[in-house]
């Protein structure tokens, strides 16, 4: 930790608005920028901005996709009320039983920007999925 005179003051709106973020950004084009840390750095993640709330029924034999890619999304919190179900981030993942989540009272929170896929394990799933998203 260095004196006072070593840190540097900040401002006091510390949120920068979205524009500001976006402002150089291309549809569908990520580029690395070059970054050079010197001293302590403060971090947080941005503000959910957006959000949504969807129900969705699922069966055993056919896989639904709970949320398209989105790469404004900051998370996706979903729990199943009714029924146990699989869970990919494909439709062939959901298929296949790749990722096993049981009917429990605990949310699982979801911080990817890929699609997510369900499908049922033995009897029909009811599924609530919230996002947020950083922009709407």
């Amino acid at each position: 930790m260095g004196t006072q005179a070593d840190q540097l003051p900040i401002p006091g709106d510390a949120q920068p608005e979205m524009d500001e973020l976006q402002g150089r950004e291309r549809e569908g084009v990520l580029f690395p920028i070059p970054v050079r840390v010197e001293g302590p750095v403060r971090t947080q993640p941005l503000p959910a901005r957006d959000g949504a709330i969807r129900d969705v029924t699922c069966t055993s034999t056919e896989s639904v996709r709970l949320a398209k890619k989105d790469l404004t999304r900051a998370r996706a919190v979903i729990r199943s009320r009714v029924g146990a179900f699989y869970l990919g981030f494909t439709k062939s993942d959901a298929d296949a039983g790749v990722g096993y989540c049981p009917q429990t009272v605990t949310p699982l929170e979801l911080f990817v920007v890929n699609e997510i896929w369900v499908r049922a394990v033995n009897v029909d799933a009811s599924i609530t999925i919230i996002t947020e998203n950083w922009t709407h």
